[in-house]
């Protein structure tokens, strides 16, 4: 065990001035109005909890402030008038958070997301403890439901009209591909294409569908065991649920964690990409922005060996 781990590390971010350097430090794209940054894992958006797991996760709290608290410091680094925050994962998944700086770059943003016949495509990167049975698909639509007396959520293929006319329902699209695999370690790095950004969608796919949980989440994280060395789901755990991740001995050895202290493990979910179609009249008419996964998903991906150069993570465009 080493005594300055990775996963331990805190960014020195002390002051809203510094965090805003540092998004400054990590724009991906500006033009049009419209702003990418590489959000940070650990950085929550709001200025309240913004997640049901906030305060279980505390190995994670990195940052006092949150990340509408400093855009003001940031506009006026970047000399824009206001700074929005338009679409952006959550606190447990670091990657592409997409800014506006104005009513008209914001409604902009907004058409391209919800267009009719080419919705937004959202591609997460994910350190999986498993290997998908497939290398890949070429897509599925799925219905989620949740139970609102425990919160309980599960994608199923049996689609209801009247449950997504009600908006019992929400209809998301899935596509996935393996970037890597390490079958002795049982581990693999999988992207998956959404049209939906809310995080826990597409953990929540690799526990159910590709009995892949993302290591890190505690959440789906034990939904997956083996029997006779196959994946079997069990049922799924509510939102609001806490069960930490037991990951493999041989996995917790390469991680430099000991199994029992499976909190210290981030979730390793990165939106490594984002693209909008049809957001310009102009060519390209197509907007995608890419942005490399955090130092502490390198570097896990390195002690898995599930990537030796960084060009193996770009994502692959995907359109449904």
């Amino acid at each position: 065990m080493i005594s300055k781990h990775i996963y331990q590390s805190v960014l020195k971010v002390q002051t809203r001035t510094e965090l805003a350097e540092l998004l400054y430090q990590n724009v991906m794209h500006n033009e049009g109005g419209v702003i990418a940054i590489n959000k940070p894992y650990g950085l929550r958006n709001g200025t309240g909890f913004d997640d049901p797991l906030d305060t279980k996760f505390k190995t994670v709290n990195r940052f006092n402030f949150s990340l509408t608290e400093v855009l003001p410091l940031l506009a006026s680094m970047l000399n824009v008038p206001n700074l929005t925050v338009a679409r952006s994962p959550e606190k447990f998944a670091s990657g592409l958070t997409l800014l506006n700086v104005d009513n008209e770059a914001g409604i902009k943003i907004s058409k391209a997301v919800k267009h009719p016949t080419s919705p937004a495509v959202y591609s997460y990167q994910a350190v999986c403890h498993g290997v998908p049975l497939l290398s890949s698909n070429s897509g599925e639509r799925l219905g989620l439901t949740t139970n609102e007396s425990d919160l309980s959520v599960k994608l199923s293929t049996d689609q209801s009209a009247n449950k997504i006319k009600t908006k019992k329902m929400k209809q998301i699209y899935y596509k996935y591909k393996v970037l890597n695999t390490n079958p002795d370690l049982n581990a693999s790095l999988v992207e998956v294409s959404t049209n939906r950004i809310l995080w826990y969608y597409v953990p929540l796919y690799l526990a159910t569908r590709l009995l892949t949980p993302v290591i890190g989440d505690q959440i789906h994280g034990n939904s997956v065991k083996y029997l006779f060395g196959k994946p079997v789901h069990l049922p799924t755990f509510n939102v609001t649920g806490f069960n930490p991740q037991k990951l493999p001995e041989d996995i917790c050895k390469r991680l430099e964690v000991d199994e029992t202290d499976s909190l210290l493990i981030p979730n390793h979910l990165h939106l490594s990409s984002v693209t909008l179609y049809h957001f310009s009249r102009k060519e390209p008419k197509h907007l995608t922005i890419h942005a490399p996964p955090p130092p502490h998903f390198q570097w896990t991906c390195s002690q898995l060996k599930l990537w030796n150069e960084p060009e193996n993570l770009l994502p692959v465009e995907v359109a449904f």
